[in-house]
């Protein structure tokens, strides 16, 4: 791939990300949902992001057979460590007050 597309591809991810960001944003500003609305849009934006990140800036879309299981195994693996690191911070937030 040559270095044009490559930015081209670079500059539509950030404005998509962008994009993201901000509609997650503004959601979250506008107080007029109900939470668990909140929480739900909020998570959709960001798993959307997610893959609009492996697809545009990791260039996953490019890359052979063998390439896209490590690259999905690494995303599990990342989602793993984030589920293992939020959930125990919950846990511990949950826990804290309790003797």
């Amino acid at each position: 791939m040559n270095l044009i597309n490559h930015l081209k591809d670079c500059i539509f991810g950030f404005l998509i990300s962008f994009i993201l960001t901000t509609l997650a944003y503004m959601f979250v500003v506008n107080i007029s949902f109900p939470i668990l609305v909140i929480k739900l849009v909020t998570l959709l934006f960001a798993a959307i992001q997610i893959f609009v990140q492996l697809i545009y800036f990791i260039n996953i879309k490019e890359v052979s057979k063998l390439d896209k299981n490590i690259y999905i195994g690494s995303l599990l693996f990342t989602l793993i460590i984030i589920f293992i690191i939020l959930g125990g911070s919950l846990w511990i937030f949950y826990n804290i007050n309790g003797k």
